[in-house]
């Protein structure tokens, strides 16, 4: 098998990760065989160990779309709001200012509202800026 790539911050979390599955399961796991990576990754699927699962949730969120799809493609079941997707990462200069990715998934941003025609031209607008608001236990003080 090839070996898996990922950050030095999805390795810590999978270094932590493997230490419960050690102590739960009574095996050692070595984190350079891939089959090991991948049997520390589905016990996560079946612990109720919640610190476990926080350690799972915060590897989950560091992985790039090209590691979670070597991981799938070597067994490993991702979950819990992690998208596997079919095709490579879109690289930056495709994204248009229009669109905007969330959780990763890529929208379509929301139109901007257009600027009202009768608005004050910018020269009507105060040359000083106007001074903050004081406010003493919630009440707004007057000068």
């Amino acid at each position: 098998m090839v070996p898996i790539d990922m950050s030095l911050d999805a390795r810590m979390m999978l270094t932590r990760m493997s230490l419960i599955y050690q102590r739960e399961q009574g095996k050692r796991a070595k984190l350079s065989r891939d089959e090991d990576i991948v049997a520390i990754i589905n016990f996560a699927l079946h612990s109720l160990n919640q610190e476990y699962r926080r350690y799972y949730d915060a590897f989950v969120g560091l992985l790039t779309a090209n590691e979670i799809r070597e991981l799938v493609a070597q067994g490993a079941h991702i979950y819990r709001g992690a998208m596997v997707p079919d095709q490579a990462e879109a690289p930056p200069a495709e994204l248009t200012a229009a669109t905007r990715t969330y959780r990763g998934v890529v929208q379509e941003a929301p139109a901007t509202p257009a600027a009202p025609a009768a608005a004050a031209p910018p020269e009507a607008a105060p040359a000083t800026p106007a001074r903050p608001k004081r406010v003493y236990r919630g009440r707004v003080i007057e000068d």
